[in-house]
């Protein structure tokens, strides 16, 4: 509990710092596109307020979120969608029974994901059973249903306090725990669509770094790396490779500030290499095998949702400055470092305290900022969630792999890649095929007639993509 009142805090002070900023030249403008009322007297915000973590445009072509609070700051939080031209529809509100308890789920962390069966899921850092968090699944009109709460396990061995989820290959949901476990140093765990849950690892204090503290990524070599937190032998911060099956290495140990905590997600970008950032804004690459370097240094303002690999190639993020200073920005970084970019946030119209971007299928950037900007009433908000047009070219989907690999006309085949959403056509060996958008990062198809041999082919705004290995019509 002390976690939370301390980031409650920390928000409830920087919501009074909403203050304009300088303007600077840009070439990219940052947009508003819903900024969340609250009422200045009585506090109440009817579709939440303080939007945290990152969106995900799911297959329907909307963009979904969390808010830390619900209708009251201090508890709850909401699930909403929004359209890209910025239609705005509240969800879910996490609320308090007739017992005071929130048995659903309180302060929802920070993103959902969506899964092939069409649900989002996600996970609350606290409430559900034992006040421990759960893990939810929402459908995208607002059904609501609670996989698991934490802490159900004997001595809490199943975890506590759990970060976001990430979709695995296998179509399972993967996360980890930010305490609890046998070590009450957090864990690792998987969980199906249909709430079958196992801890794959439980975090030794003495050997394994800190906790988890942001959700993983699953690599091109089909292991996932996160973060952890500060250890218990004082580690600041370390990077971590955790395979399928649950064998677990730390694969870097953070030094000291600013070369220390890692307080943001991790991306693996194209050239291969992991991308992250510290909480003192540093931008680190790290390779696979655990090769590390500091790619942009430092400078206090921190780096909350990491970076993004846009469709130029390039890292896109923002800064949340120093308190008290108002620098929040974004930024448009190369892989090797060096700065092309920065455009600062103006608290009073566009938000505070930005929590990252993300790429849509339309090649424009979205994401939410914690704090400030204005409602349709053109009065102060409690958070936004905004767009950016850089003249980005829409993101080229991109194809990993396909199961089976083989099959008879009339066969269901995944394909599994990246920037699914918005795809207009499948080819097998160029003869189009019926499909379905299942996710950003999974399609279904259906081996159409007339199909021989080769490769499959994937179109959306960004282009045609083709596999680099062929199906194999029998």
């Amino acid at each position: 509990m002390s976690v939370k009142k301390s980031v409650m805090g920390f928000l409830s002070l920087l919501f009074s710092l909403c203050l304009s900023t300088p303007t600077v030249a840009q070439t990219a403008a940052i947009h508003e596109l819903f900024g969340f009322p609250c009422d200045a007297v009585t506090g109440v915000c009817p579709d939440g307020s303080a939007p945290e973590g990152s969106l995900v445009q799911a297959s329907d072509g909307n963009f979904y979120g969390t808010t830390i609070f619900g209708a009251v700051p201090g508890h709850g939080g909401t699930v909403f969608t929004i359209s890209p031209s910025g239609q705005f529809t509240s969800l879910k509100g996490f609320v308090a029974d007739k017992k005071g308890q929130f048995s659903e789920g309180d302060f929802p962390v920070g993103g959902l994901v969506e899964g092939n069966d069409g649900f989002l899921y996600g996970s609350t850092r606290m409430g559900g059973a034992h006040d421990a968090g759960v893990i939810f699944k929402i459908s995208k009109s607002g059904g609501f249903k609670v996989l698991h709460s934490f802490c159900s396990a004997a001595q809490c061995a199943d975890g506590a306090n759990p970060t976001p989820l990430v979709l695995g290959n296998d179509g399972n949901l993967y996360g980890g725990t930010t305490s609890g476990a046998a070590s009450n140093n957090g864990s690792i765990f998987r969980i199906t669509p249909a709430g079958s849950f196992v801890t794959l690892h439980a975090l030794n204090s003495t050997t394994d770094g800190g906790p988890p503290n942001q959700a993983l990524v699953q690599a091109s070599d089909g292991n996932f790396y996160g973060v952890g937190g500060i250890s218990p032998l004082g580690v600041i911060g370390s990077l971590f490779r955790v395979t399928p099956a649950g064998q677990f290495t730390d694969v870097h140990n953070m030094g000291h500030p600013p070369d220390a905590d890692p307080n943001a997600r991790l991306i693996q970008a194209s050239n291969g290499l992991l991308y992250g950032a510290t909480f003192y804004g540093e931008v680190f690459q790290m390779s696979l095998s655990g090769s590390f370097q500091i790619v942009v240094p430092g400078n206090f303002d921190t780096i909350l949702g990491g970076v993004t690999q846009a469709s130029d190639g390039n890292l896109w993020g923002t800064h949340a400055g120093p308190l008290f200073q108002n620098a929040d920005a974004l930024f448009e970084d190369t892989v090797g470092g060096s700065n092309l970019l920065s455009v600062s946030f103006d608290c009073s119209t566009n938000g505070g305290d930005p929590q990252g971007v993300i790429q849509g299928a339309d090649g424009k950037l979205y994401g939410v900022a914690t704090v400030c900007g204005v409602d349709s009433q053109h009065h102060a908000a409690g958070g936004t969630v905004f767009t950016v047009d850089a003249g980005l070219a829409a993101p080229q989907a991109a194809i990993a792999a396909f199961r089976p690999v083989r099959g008879t006309v009339g066969s269901s085949v995944t394909i599994r890649g990246d920037h699914f959403v918005g795809a207009s056509a499948v080819a097998f060996n160029g003869v189009q095929a019926s499909f379905e958008v299942l996710s950003t990062k999974f399609i279904r198809a259906t081996v159409p007639a007339g199909a021989t041999t080769g490769p499959i082919t994937v179109t959306n705004a960004g282009g045609k993509t083709v596999s680099k290995h062929s199906f194999h019509v029998d």
